[in-house]
C-alpha cells in the first residue's frame, strides 16, 4: 500500500492493546491535528450492507452476526484468538476495505489544508506498512501494565488478556522498527507530557 497523498506529512501511531495509543492520538487532537482511527474506519467498513461485511458473514459463519445482523465482536475476537489463522483471513477480507477508505480520508485533510496527517494504525508493523508513512510512532508498556490494563479496560480474565496478547508482535521487534517510541508505563498526565514533547520536537 502506498499513500496517495504526498503533499501532506503522515505520522503513524501504534501499539498492542491497553497501550494507550488512542491518548496520544486525543492529546495530539487537542492541538488541531487531524487524526484518522484505523480502528473507526475498521468499525465502518464492515457495517451491514458493506462489501466486507457479507464477506466476513460468508467465511465465518452466521454465529459472528448479531440479532440486528451487525458483527458479534466478542464471538470474532474469541475465533482469531484461538486460531491465529482466523485472524489472518479476517485481515485479508478487511483491510483492502480499511486501506481504500484511509487514503480517501488522507486526501480530504490535504484538501482542507492540514500539513500532517495523523492516522492510528494498531496493525501498523505487522503488516508490514511502516515504510508506507513519514513518521512511526510506538507507544510501548511493559507487559504486565498492558495485562492489568486489558482486564480492567475489557472485564477480560488475565488468561484473555494474555491469549490476545500473545497474538500480537511482540513489543521488542516493533521497537526495533519505530522511529519514536513514547514509554506508557505511567499515568495518563505523564502521557499527555509526553506527547507534548514529542509534538513540540517533531511537528
Amino acid at each position: 500500500m502506498m499513500i496517495e497523498t504526498p503533499s501532506i506529512r503522515t505520522i503513524a501511531v501504534t501499539g498492542g492493546a491497553a497501550s494507550g495509543k488512542s491518548t496520544v492520538c486525543r492529546c495530539l487532537e487537542g492541538k488541531g491535528v487531524p487524526v484518522i482511527s484505523l480502528d473507526a474506519v475498521a468499525r465502518d467498513v464492515v457495517l451491514p450492507g458493506m462489501p466486507a461485511h457479507g464477506a466476513i458473514v460468508r467465511a465465518f459463519g452466521p454465529s459472528v452476526l448479531t440479532a440486528d445482523k451487525q458483527l458479534n465482536r466478542p464471538v470474532l475476537r474469541e475465533m482469531i484468538t484461538r486460531a491465529p489463522r482466523k485472524k489472518e483471513m479476517l485481515e485479508a477480507l478487511v483491510q483492502p476495505e480499511i486501506l481504500k477508505v484511509m487514503n480517501q480520508r488522507i486526501r480530504d485533510c490535504a484538501d482542507r489544508g492540514h500539513r500532517v496527517a495523523v492516522i492510528e494504525i494498531p496493525l501498523l508493523f505487522e503488516l508490514g506498512m511502516e515504510k508506507d508513512f513519514d513518521l512511526t510512532v510506538l507507544v510501548a508498556v511493559d507487559e504486565a501494565v498492558q495485562i492489568r490494563r486489558l482486564m480492567d479496560r475489557d472485564r477480560v480474565s488475565e488468561d484473555a488478556a494474555r491469549a490476545l496478547i500473545g497474538i500480537q508482535m511482540p513489543l521488542s521487534e516493533k521497537k526495533k522498527r519505530a522511529d519514536v517510541i513514547i514509554d506508557n508505563n505511567g499515568d495518563r498526565e505523564r502521557l499527555c507530557r509526553l506527547t507534548e514533547r514529542f509534538y513540540q520536537e517533531r511537528f
